[in-house]
């Protein structure tokens, strides 16, 4: 049985929360009641706490299926704390503002699925009475990007005339054990000498592995350098690396892959200087059976290899073959269907509404889908399922959602910025989704409309703000769509902290788009609100769970009515 600590700062929350408590039947709460934290003078504190919780001003009986939300960390609301027993009082549904119900989080480097940590934190969820809107089937980011363009990647062909071959000698490193940080397993290479402050140095060898994984490299000896991780699969591949030694303590790099289990193989290490062809890495081919200077504080993570697993080329070049668009279409649409069908079979108790699509537009060319050329290209987790199915990605990820779904399935596309840039996204995402829809197979149910506002102090600015937002919910509501607004928080321009003056005139932001949100767009086609992180800056308590000055806006526009 789990025993938690809630730090109540408001003594007309204590009742409240303590009968939420009692509520939870498998949890026990030590309830302190710390001294009042007034971050706004009392006559303002007293009036914001005069207010009821948000869902009683949601007129449910005229909109039974209205939701009310808002998004906390998986981590967060499973500590069974503070943050849990707002959403509880406060709100009707949430979605994960990590990515724990994301493709990326629930694939492994072997290409297996694990939904446990799914299917746990939708079972915590259930026991706050709160219900979950899935996110996200398919998404750019939070992707296993390694092991899925390991799948697509050439086949290499090992010819005994041609191409790549074990031999010689290697360092292996081995980890059995995964740990909780990269740093749990490391080796480390001692250089004879400090790397020289303000020069460059290129570092080059050869690496392959038992599975994909991304170790990585650091300078060490003085302040800490840190190059970036480097991607390792199961075939031989050349690891590029340029720094620039930020002083001259530094004369280690080190490896470090401590949640990784399996093994690694490193061969042909080549460290130069920029402007000399002077080989500073000695014994960098290992062919001389040693790996001096190598060093680990476990002597079992690393050792030399047998003679006949180290890397050597053979012959002019590999024999390399490509596959073909086509195969590599097959290839990513079976992943994508074993992945939808196996988190629909974990959430159907529990999920009804998801997001099918997350960010599909680009940012560069927002009419157009994002493709390769995008300027996430490249990062850590990305990958862009448009640039091997083409607009047909979307498709196929609604037939396999509704194939496994089931009959009340409700499936969103979302996006965030419509509101900006001349609206010209938001026409962006209304053309594609027609496209979808045109092959007479494809059914959308609803657009997911992110808003992350930033609220000006000049009137004129923060006029063109509204008009937008306006023009924006005519241009959704004529879609026919249902339309859900998501991760609704309103920061101010320029402000780095806080004060009651700026919360209220971020509450009548809210206030604006929460009333014209139900005036512009019909009752039947309005899903419901979810804001983002309920507390911090942006949110509409503080850290401590206060409510903030922006609250009163949010109560009177989810009412309909005007702030006084």
């Amino acid at each position: 049985m789990n025993k938690s600590k809630i730090n109540i700062r408001r003594a007309p929350y204590a009742l409240m929360l303590c009968a939420l408590l009692a509520g939870c039947s498998d949890e026990k709460y030590d309830i302190n009641l710390d001294p009042i934290e007034e971050p706004m003078d009392v006559a303002m504190a007293e009036y914001v706490n005069g207010f009821d919780v948000l869902k009683k001003y949601i007129d449910f009986e005229s909109h039974p299926g209205f939701r009310l939300g808002a998004s906390v960390s998986s981590t967060e609301l499973m500590k069974r704390g503070a943050a849990g027993i707002i959403l509880h009082s406060n709100f009707t549904e949430t979605m994960p503002d990590d990515n724990i119900m994301t493709m990326g989080a629930c694939l492994g480097n072997g290409g297996e699925f694990d939904f446990g940590n799914v299917e746990s934190y939708l079972k915590c969820t259930q026991e706050y009475g709160l219900s979950t809107f899935g996110r996200s089937l398919v998404w750019h980011r939070s992707q296993n990007a390694d092991y899925l363009n390991q799948l697509i990647a050439p086949v290499i062909i090992e010819d005994p005339n041609v191409g790549v071959a074990n031999t010689g000698y290697c360092l292996v490193f081995e980890n059995q054990t995964a740990g909780s940080n990269p740093w749990d397993a490391q080796v480390w290479y001692e250089h004879y000498t400090n790397f020289e402050s303000g020069a460059k140095y290129t570092l080059k060898f050869m690496a392959r592995a038992s599975g994909v994984w991304s170790p990585e490299v650091y300078l060490q000896g003085g302040e800490q350098q840190y190059p970036g991780p480097f991607t390792v699969t199961t075939q031989w591949q050349e690891i590029n690396y340029t720094f620039t030694s930020s002083h001259g303590e530094a004369n280690k790099i080190a490896i470090n892959f401590g949640q990784y289990v399996g093994k690694m193989y490193i061969d042909n290490i080549s460290l130069k200087k920029e402007g000399s062809d002077d080989e500073l890495m000695r014994n960098g081919d290992f062919e001389n059976a040693s790996i001096d200077q190598w060093h680990a504080w476990n002597g079992d993570l690393y050792h030399l290899s047998t003679d006949s697993e180290g890397y050597s080329e053979i012959g002019p070049g590999a024999n390399i073959i490509e596959k073909t668009p086509e195969e590599k279409a097959e290839i990513l649409t079976g992943v994508m269907e074993q992945w939808i069908a196996g988190v629909m079979e974990v959430s159907k108790e529990y999920v009804s509404s998801w997001i099918v699509v997350e960010d599909p537009m680009s940012d560069t060319s927002p009419v157009e889908l994002r493709k390769a050329d995008d300027d996430v290209n490249g990062a850590p987790g990305v990958f862009l399922w448009s640039d091997y199915l083409g607009e047909n990605y979307v498709r196929e990820a609604v037939r396999i959602a509704r194939e496994h779904g089931g009959d009340n399935l409700k499936l969103f596309v979302s996006e965030y910025g419509l509101e900006s840039a001349g609206l010209i996204k938001c026409q962006g995402l209304i053309s594609q989704i027609e496209k979808w829809e045109s092959d007479g197979v494809t059914k959308i149910d609803g657009i997911d409309v992110k808003l992350n506002l930033t609220c000006s102090n000049d009137p004129i600015t923060q006029k063109g703000y509204e008009d937008a937002i306006e023009q924006m919910f005519v241009l959704l509501a004529k879609t026919g769509k249902i339309i859900r607004i998501s991760n609704l928080t309103v920061s101010m321009a320029n402000a780095t902290s806080t004060n009651t003056d700026i919360e209220l005139a971020k509450g009548n932001y809210y206030n604006f788009v929460l009333r014209k949100y139900q005036e512009l767009i019909p009752a039947e086609l309005r899903y419901g609100v979810s804001f983002g992180h309920p507390a911090g800056l942006n949110g509409i308590w503080d850290s401590n769970y206060n409510r903030k000055a922006s609250y009163i806006g949010v109560a009177n526009g989810l009412a309909g009515k005007t702030n006084q």
